[in-house]
């Protein structure tokens, strides 16, 4: 889906502003029926029914479900329709992971803890250490024992951080 929206001019107080309106490119669809996952210019964005050109830092929440997928079909999915000069789709996968390691459900922090990279696992560490240490919050037995086996793996398990 591409939305095009036509330049517009505008005079205010006798100065002619142009206001360019960004182009949205989809990238990755989350279901067939949206939400997606697009640029806007170089910024990554979210789309959805009802809102275009959501910025990723507001509309993650709509992306969780791509946790659901296998990681790579994913990652190949999006990168398929990214060229060389766009920006990197490890970012906008960072901040799904990001929203899901912080969820309000074991369902989400368990389905983000499963999908990071090694090199993810380094990044969120200690949001890591603190899902396998803490004992109140929404993580369940398994999910903390999943964050600590994930650190362990890379020798970043520290049990008295605090």
């Amino acid at each position: 889906m591409i939305d095009v929206l036509p330049s517009v001019s505008s005079e205010v107080q006798g100065r002619l502003f142009a206001v360019t309106r960004s182009v949205s490119r989809t990238v990755l669809a989350v279901t067939a029926s949206g939400p997606w996952l697009v640029l806007t210019g170089s910024t990554w964005a979210v789309d959805t029914e009802n809102e275009s050109a959501v910025r990723l830092s507001r509309g993650r929440m709509w992306l969780l479900p791509l946790l659901e997928r296998p990681r790579i079909e994913v990652e190949s999915e999006a990168r398929a329709c990214l060229g060389a000069c766009d920006p990197d789709v490890g970012e906008a996968l960072r901040a799904v992971i990001d929203m899901g390691l912080n969820a309000w459900s074991d369902y989400w922090l368990s389905k983000a803890a499963a999908w990071m990279t090694d090199e993810e696992v380094v990044v969120f560490s200690e949001r890591l250490h603190e899902i396998a240490l803490e004992s109140v919050g929404p993580q369940s037995q398994d999910t903390q024992h999943a964050a600590k086996r994930r650190l362990k793996q890379l020798g970043l398990w520290s049990p008295n951080r605090g």
